[in-house]
């Protein structure tokens, strides 16, 4: 319950069971784009999906990093979330805007 606080700042994450069929673990994104506000600026929102295919739990670093691409960008270190994905579950992350490559990490 510490972490809570963390999780809300920087993120969410949703876990729903994974149907497909089994093997490695599976990095995804899904990536919306759309105008905001009365200034009609883009916003955009990214959600990873981590899939664990197996019967196994995975435990997993997942680094993601800013795109390389503005000011705003070189001052952002990126996110690194720990995550426990139980089996043949898939996992909902949703990232800060600033963050664009992310890769899945052995936790050590």
């Amino acid at each position: 319950m510490k972490y809570l606080p963390l999780l809300l700042l920087v993120g969410c994450a949703t876990t729903e069971p994974y149907t497909g069929p089994p093997g490695p673990p599976i990095l995804d994104a899904t990536e919306r784009v759309w105008l905001h506000g009365i200034d009609g600026r883009l916003r955009r929102e990214t959600v990873v999906h981590v899939s664990n295919p197996s019967e196994t739990p995975l435990d997993a670093v997942l680094d993601c990093s800013p795109s390389g691409h503005g000011h705003q960008s070189k001052n952002w270190p990126g996110s690194r979330f720990t995550l426990h994905v139980p089996p043949r579950t898939t996992q909902h992350v949703l990232l800060d805007p600033r963050d664009h490559l992310c890769a899945l990490l052995p936790v050590e």
